[in-house]
């Protein structure tokens, strides 16, 4: 679709397509979280028992770490999937307002360890803060130095092309 600047009802419609698309990503991703934790995927060893449902898919596949590599993740990948489907699913799904967040940020809520009455102002925050906002809130809940509280020297800072390094120049 080649859309010009006068074509504001081209632009929406685009737009609308979009907001879509990321309702069915985050609604895809409960639902690889909800098959994941079927077959078994846990954090610590419940997620290594012998009857495990994912170690019947091949006869090499005797642990998560083999498993996660058939899907081309790694196992934290895979965890952090299923803690978001466990800590929010059941908030999410059929939500379209709260499924255009992005599961990225989710997955940042997992270490925050939330109580249930927490969840929806964080799902909020989430769903409607800046990036620095929610990160912020993200430093401040773990007792950590807020971008808005930091003492940023006026030092120059340069990033190397090649190699990526941060140098004070």
């Amino acid at each position: 679709m080649n859309v010009a600047l006068s074509d504001t009802d081209l632009v929406f419609q685009a737009v609308s397509e979009l907001r879509q698309i990321k309702r069915n990503m985050s609604a895809c991703f409960l639902a690889y979280g909800k098959r994941l934790h079927e077959l078994g995927v846990k954090r610590g060893k419940d997620g290594e028992k012998k009857n495990a449902p994912y170690k019947l898919y091949a006869p090499h596949i005797t642990n998560q770490s083999e498993f996660s590599k058939e899907l081309g993740m790694s196992v934290s990948t895979l965890h952090n999937i299923v803690d978001v489907y466990l800590d929010f699913g059941h908030i999410l799904i059929g939500n379209d307002v709260l499924l255009e967040i992005y599961p990225t940020r989710l997955i940042r809520l997992i270490p925050l360890h939330l109580k249930e009455e927490e969840k929806a102002e964080w799902l909020y925050r989430a769903s409607e803060y800046t990036p620095q906002a929610f990160q912020n809130s993200i430093n401040e809940r773990k007792g950590k130095v807020t971008t808005d509280e930091c003492e940023h020297d006026d030092e120059p800072w340069v990033k190397c092309k090649v190699c990526g390094d941060l140098r004070k120049v």
